[in-house]
C-alpha cells in the first residue's frame, strides 16, 4: 500500500518509530510501520539523492510505502465481539509492553488505532502520535522548547492521552513556567471538557501536588511514570468504546481503577493482572 501525504512532524515522528519497529522480531504480527519513504518537493518532483539537501524544509510531501502484501482493501478497523475480545485485548497490551523494551510508547489515536489484517489478530496502527523515548534526552534537558516537537499541540485533543501528557503538552505550548493554582484550573477544565468518565476530583489532587514547582521539574517527575502512558490510554480506550465486553470479562472496574489513580498508584503489572482475569 502506498500513500502521498503532507510532509509533518507527526509524519517524521510515525518514520522513526517505524524504522525502530523493523527491527523487533515478527513485528508484523503486532504493528503496521512505515517500510518504506520517498521524498517530494514543493513542485511534486521526486527527491533523489543527487537533488536531495540536508534542510528538511525542502520536503512538502512523502511517498510512504507500506508492505507490498497490503492493500487498503485488506486493512480495516478492528471489530471486538465477545469470541474474540479475550484473545484481542491481550495482544493489544502484550504488543504494547513489546514496544516498551524499544523504548516506545503507544498512544492510540482514533477509532482506526487497530486494525485487522485478512482477519489477524488486532495490529497495532499509526504511531503519529506515539513517543520514541531514545530520541527525547529529558535528563539533560535545558531548554523546554526542544519538546514541543515530541508533543505537539495537537496532542491536546487526542481523546486517549493521560493526565500527565496532557500536563506536559499544555505547558509547553502555554510557556507555563511555574505551575500555579490557576493554571491547574485550566488545565483540567480543559481535559475534562471533552473526555467522559473522568473524575475532575481525582485530577484536582493530582495535580495539586505540583503547585509551586516550575516546569522542568514536573516534566522529568513525570516522566518516571512515561511507560505507563499506553496503558492509561488502552485502559481509556477500552472504558469508553467496550464497557460492556469490559464488564463481561471483570476487566471494567480494573481499567477505570486504572484511570483514576495518581501517578504512583497506577498498577504497574497491570498486563499478569489482565491475564489473570482473562485466562487465570
Amino acid at each position: 500500500m502506498v500513500l502521498f501525504l503532507e510532509n509533518t512532524e507527526q509524519l517524521n515522528n510515525y518514520i522513526n518509530i517505524s524504522n525502530k519497529i523493523q527491527g523487533i522480531p515478527l513485528f508484523f504480527i503486532y504493528f503496521l510501520p512505515i517500510i518504506n519513504v520517498k521524498n517530494v518537493d514543493e513542485n511534486y518532483r521526486l527527491m533523489t539523492e543527487i537533488t536531495t539537501t540536508e534542510n528538511e524544509s525542502d520536503i512538502k510531501y512523502k511517498i510512504i510505502h507500506y508492505d507490498n502484501s497490503i492493500t487498503k482493501y485488506h486493512l480495516y478497523s478492528y471489530v471486538f465481539f465477545k469470541n474474540n475480545f479475550a484473545r484481542s485485548l491481550y495482544h493489544i497490551f502484550y504488543s504494547s509492553c513489546l514496544l516498551h523494551q524499544h523504548n516506545i510508547s503507544f498512544t492510540p489515536n482514533n477509532n482506526d488505532s487497530f486494525i485487522s489484517y485478512q482477519d489477524n489478530l488486532p495490529i497495532l496502527n499509526d504511531f503519529s502520535y506515539s513517543f520514541y523515548f531514545s530520541k527525547i534526552n529529558i535528563e539533560h534537558l535545558e531548554h523546554l522548547e526542544h519538546l514541543e516537537q515530541y508533543f505537539p499541540i495537537q496532542l491536546l485533543n487526542n481523546t486517549y492521552i493521560s493526565i500527565d501528557v496532557f500536563i506536559i503538552t499544555y505547558m509547553l505550548h502555554h510557556n507555563i513556567k511555574h505551575l500555579t493554582e490557576t493554571y491547574s484550573i485550566q488545565i483540567i477544565n480543559t481535559y475534562v471538557e471533552s473526555r467522559e468518565k473522568i473524575d475532575i476530583n481525582s485530577l484536582k489532587q493530582i495535580i495539586t501536588y505540583f503547585h509551586g514547582y516550575d516546569s522542568l521539574q514536573i516534566i522529568q517527575y513525570l516522566f518516571q511514570f512515561k511507560y505507563m502512558w499506553t496503558y492509561y490510554s488502552l485502559c481509556y480506550y477500552f472504558v469508553l468504546h467496550h464497557p460492556v465486553l469490559l464488564k463481561h470479562f471483570s476487566l471494567f472496574d480494573l481499567f477505570s481503577s486504572y484511570i483514576r489513580s495518581n501517578f504512583k498508584e497506577r498498577d504497574s503489572n497491570i498486563i499478569s493482572s489482565i491475564h489473570c482475569r482473562l485466562f487465570g
